[in-house]
This record gives structure tokens, sequence and C-alpha cells, in this order.
């Protein structure tokens, strides 16, 4: 299902990184640490997602995760603003997000 696709990852002061020719852009300046992955279990519907700096983050989506309807839920739950567009989710990382744990999850 995730055959070539980038599904998890966790960096450093980066804001790209390339792999197998595929360039990956999370920001337009480095972030001082971006870490996502799906959740535990295999039919897990969440990607866990961490990410420390300033501006706006691009996440890719892969998977089942780019045909359906996606939430960016912050640690309370709650809905944050977001856009999706070319497979990628795009969220402005301010104070209340910066450092904390955000879930990307499929909505029924």
């Amino acid at each position: 299902m995730y055959d070539k696709e980038l599904i998890a990852f966790e960096g450093q002061n980066c804001n790209q990184f390339t792999i197998d020719g595929k360039t990956y852009k999370f920001a337009e300046s480095p972030l001082q640490k971006i870490a996502f992955a799906p959740a535990a279990g295999e039919n897990s519907n969440e990607i866990s997602v961490l990410v420390k700096g300033e501006g706006n983050v691009i996440i890719p989506l892969t998977g089942k995760f780019k045909q359906k309807k996606v939430s960016l839920l912050n640690e309370q739950g709650k809905s944050t603003k977001h856009v999706i567009s070319n497979n990628a989710i795009t969220f402005s990382l301010d104070k209340p997000l910066d450092g904390k744990w955000l879930t990307l999850k499929l909505s029924k």
C-alpha cells in the first residue's frame, strides 16, 4: 500500500530531504524538529506528528490518507486550521502547536 512513499520521518534542523531522487519539503526554513509516523496498528487511521520551530509546515499524505478526508487535531482533540493540496497537509506552526503532538486522522 505504501510502495515507495514516505510514511515516517524524524529530523532535526532540516526543512527538506531527498531519498531515491525524490525531494520532500517540510518547510521554507529549517525546523528544530519534525517527526511523523503512522500510529501503532496496521489498520490505524491516524498519523502522529510533532514539529518544533516556526512557519508553515507540510506533511506528505500517503496511502489511504491521500484518498480520504483528513482532520488535523491538537492535543485536546480539537480541529486545527489546515489546507490539503497536492497530496500534502499544510498548517501554520504557531505557539500553541509548537512542540506538541498533533494527530492527522481520517474523517469518517
